[in-house]
């Protein structure tokens, strides 16, 4: 077993599109600021580093599930600049209440867990919303919450303001 970190996409990797909105258009993706530095060293440090994203927007018909790769193709393409990338990608392609893998769900979690043969003890999970670091907290996962310090702190999880800074409360504490 190894140790990885998951990574939230929306809001954490990439910019999030504006409220009601979904990221079907690689052309529209933008890295959110540390992203790619963030993910760079945690590649360095050897995690085995995937995302796990919600992407409702397919069951709701306003994007496909190869647009959603697309999106993803783009973000390694923007990610290789800074020699970074990601490992996996886990999707969950559900509405609302109609699976386990749906984050807050930890259903996604353990596919990475196990299919990626990761150690849950030594291994974390970084978002921008509650809902991703819930999903990691039934498995074992360490969590970082990017954005309101204050909610991190009500949750007992770490906090940091992008995933540059994530990275290092993740690897200082490896």
């Amino acid at each position: 077993m190894t140790w990885g970190v998951l990574l939230d996409r929306d809001g954490t990797i990439n910019e999030s599109p504006p409220a009601g909105e979904y990221l079907c258009d690689p052309a529209r993706v933008r890295l959110a600021p540390g992203a790619a530095a963030g993910i760079a060293a945690l590649n360095r440090a050897g995690a085995i580093v995937c995302v796990v994203t919600n992407q409702r927007g397919i069951a709701l018909g306003l994007c496909t599930g190869a647009d959603v790769e697309s999106v993803h193709v783009r973000i390694q393409q923007l990610l290789a600049s800074s020699e970074a990338h990601i490992d996996a990608w886990y999707v969950c392609p559900h509405d609302l209440d109609q699976c386990q893998c749906r984050k807050p769900g930890d259903g996604l979690v353990r596919r990475a867990i196990d299919e990626q043969a990761l150690d849950p003890s030594i291994s974390w999970i970084v978002g921008d919303r509650v809902v991703d670091v819930l999903a990691g907290a039934t498995t074992g996962l360490g969590q970082v919450l990017i954005g309101d310090e204050a909610e991190a702190e009500a949750l007992g999880v770490a906090h940091a303001d992008d995933l540059r800074e994530a990275s290092q409360v993740i690897l200082s504490r490896h």
